[in-house]
C-alpha cells in the first residue's frame, strides 16, 4: 500500500508533475507543475492505534491560468480526499505565472507502531 505522500503525488501527477516543496535548482520542468507541503499531526491510543492527520497544501503553477486544468485537479483531489477548500488563484508578477492553492486533509492509519 502506498504511503500518504506517494498517494498524493500519484493523484496530482495524473494532471501535472509534482514534488515536495520545491524542484531542485535547474530541475523544474516546463509549466504547469505542482509542489506540495504537509503539516502532519499524530495521535494514538492503546499502544497500537496510531493515526496521522495530514493537512496538505498543493500549489499548481501555470504560465497562464487554465480553468480546465484547475477544475480537473480540484475534482480529482475531491474524489480522493473528500472536502477540498475552494481553490484560490493568484498571479505572481515577479515569476510571471499563476499559482492556484488547494488545501485539504486526510487521515492515515499507522500500523505496527
Amino acid at each position: 500500500m502506498p504511503s500518504a505522500k506517494e498517494q498524493l503525488v500519484s493523484t496530482v501527477a495524473q494532471h501535472v508533475p509534482c514534488v515536495h516543496m520545491c524542484w531542485p535548482v535547474g530541475g523544474a520542468p516546463d509549466l504547469p507543475w505542482a509542489v506540495y507541503s504537509d503539516e502532519p499531526t499524530g495521535k494514538g491510543a492503546d499502544d497500537g492505534n496510531w493515526t496521522v492527520t495530514h493537512r496538505w497544501s498543493v500549489e499548481l503553477y501555470e504560465k497562464y491560468p487554465d480553468t480546465a486544468l484547475e477544475t480537473a485537479l480540484f475534482d480529482t483531489l475531491r474524489g480522493v480526499y473528500g472536502y477540498v477548500e475552494p481553490p484560490v488563484t493568484t498571479w505572481i508578477d515577479s515569476e510571471g505565472c499563476a499559482c492556484t492553492l488547494y488545501r485539504f486533509s486526510g487521515i492515515e492509519r499507522i500500523d505496527n507502531v
